[in-house]
């Protein structure tokens, strides 16, 4: 298209910046209008969105479509809250173990078959409507076969001149600071971010970090890569099965915590690359139980009302990460290519220390 890095950058982080403020705002819309409701919205929007890409891939429409898809694409968070709204609170780790199992096969299949199509259709317009025949076909099960979650606190405005009030109740997401927030949900989501950026500084530092270091092809980075990917698959899916090895939940965030401190530790030391792959094994379970596990008390200290904005809450503290994780990267490797590993580490730390005060008494 012959726009230059850092405008492509800038366009490729639309997403997530939107999504910072879109996501708590659109599941509190869910906790008042219905799951349901959000979820067709979730998937016939990105729908709309891909098709219009694919029919007009220039870069204006390439802008609108990530804003567009920012603001309506929560189908993953609010699908959680769905399934939490269906299911007893002693059984959310085990349901939603399985969910990100599942959703994790999606991202090991999903970008061999975008890349084969990409050889194929280099413009990407047949990644494009692929993507938006897939939304299309969720669109059209939820429509026909999931019913209503039964959480809408005001699904129906009761009198025409109350739709101004309810709209504005609906756009109300959990109150962080001031003397109505929550402390717990407050805490809850810190800690939520200290664990996401200090994985994200792994991540996204680990191929610059693997090239440096060991001089491995591409391919061998991808067969790691995807190695990592099923091991955090396989961990999400055996999670509820841990979970009830354990007295509470903050004693299972706790050690999860403590394994991904060590682990991202042990992989920035490693000598060699099958030492880093063999560290990247306990990197993935502890990644796959820590996002049970906090999304698990997120829910259990908050209201039952307020499931959806809690999790968008939740996404959108990822998402903040996601957005200004990659320049801190940028900015720790001039220390160093192990810098960025060293200084994830340090973070989990953190994290572990913060989950020992917080729960102190309750381990």
């Amino acid at each position: 298209t012959g726009v230059s890095p850092f405008v492509a950058g800038l366009i490729g982080s639309l997403y997530g910046a939107v999504q910072v403020f879109s996501s708590p705002l659109m599941g509190k819309l869910g906790d008042t209008w219905g799951r349901k409701a959000l979820l067709l919205i979730s998937y016939l929007g990105p729908s709309l969105g891909y098709l219009a890409l694919g029919l007009s891939p220039s870069i204006p429409v390439i802008i609108a479509s990530r804003i567009h898809n920012g603001i309506v694409k929560h189908g993953l968070s609010t699908s959680k809250a769905y399934l939490a709204d269906i299911t007893p609170s002693r059984d959310h780790a085990s349901t939603l173990g399985t969910f990100n199992a599942v959703s994790g096969l999606g991202f090991i299949v999903g970008p061999l078959l975008g890349g084969k199509m990409a050889d194929t259709d280099p413009t990407f317009q047949l990644n494009m409507f692929t993507g938006a025949l897939i939304y299309a076909l969720n669109f059209l099960l939820i429509l026909t076969f999931v019913p209503p979650s039964q959480n809408a606190v005001n699904p129906v405005p009761a009198k025409p001149n109350q739709k101004v009030r309810n709209l504005k109740l609906s756009c109300s997401p959990p109150t962080l600071f001031g003397p109505k927030a929550d402390p717990w949900i407050r805490n809850l989501i810190f800690l939520r971010f200290l664990l996401t950026f200090a994985t994200l500084l792994f991540r996204e530092n680990f191929t610059i970090f693997m090239e440096q270091r060991f001089a491995v092809s591409y391919t061998t980075l991808g067969t790691i890569l995807s190695f990592n990917g099923i091991v955090t698959t396989v961990a999400a899916a055996t999670c509820g099965h841990v979970s009830g090895l354990y007295s509470s939940i903050p004693r299972h965030l706790l050690h999860a915590t403590l394994l991904l401190t060590a682990a991202i530790f042990m992989a920035t030391l490693a000598p060699s690359p099958a030492l880093v792959t063999i560290c990247l094994v306990p990197v993935g379970v502890a990644t796959a139980h820590l996002r049970i596990c906090v999304l698990s008390l997120m829910l259990l200290k908050g209201q039952e009302d307020q499931r959806g904005a809690i999790v968008g809450l939740g996404d959108s503290v990822a998402s903040f990460s996601r957005m200004v994780g990659p320049s801190l990267v940028g900015l720790l490797q001039g220390g160093g290519v192990a810098m960025a590993g060293y200084a994830g580490s340090g973070l989990a730390c953190v994290a572990a220390m913060a989950i020992a005060v917080m729960f102190r008494g309750n381990m």
